[in-house]
């Protein structure tokens, strides 16, 4: 028998990754505004803006067109299983989803932080969170 997922749970997490999906596009479709966005928040005030040469602005590009493109993949799949299995209250939807959002925060936010990049590991924080809130409401619902 199929459980029923809180809708606004679901809607939640759906509108997060939907989210996500755009703003992964921007690396791709808006890169100036992108790099601009990231150049403001890895470059404050606390460090010295540094002046790249043009072929330094061009691997930067490329390097935030790959981040964006995987994320497109990532979200993709997850907005398919929340679409499908997660819906359906699948115990294995649930737990795939939290499987790699906490794999992504605990590799990506170590890494930040160990190269020095606390800005990115705050970032990482409240794109977390936005993942954590509805998945820790549905627990029970996916492992009674």
């Amino acid at each position: 028998m199929p459980k029923l997922v809180n809708g606004f749970w679901w809607r939640w997490l759906v509108v997060v990754t939907v989210g996500v999906l755009i703003f992964a596009a921007g690396f791709i479709f808006a890169p100036g505004l992108m790099t601009t966005l990231f150049d403001a928040m890895f470059f404050s005030a606390n460090r010295s803006n540094a002046t790249f040469s043009a072929e330094a602005l061009d691997y930067i590009t490329f390097t935030y067109g790959v981040l964006g493109a995987v994320m497109i993949g990532w979200m993709l799949l997850i907005l398919r299983v929340l679409l499908g299995s997660f819906r359906r209250g699948e115990r294995e939807a649930w737990d795939m989803i939290a499987l790699s959002m906490v794999v992504w925060f605990v590799v990506d936010t170590g890494f930040s932080l160990s190269m020095g990049f606390w800005e990115n590991a705050l970032f990482n924080t409240a794109f977390f969170i936005s993942f954590a809130i509805p998945l820790a409401a549905t627990y029970r619902t996916f492992h009674a």
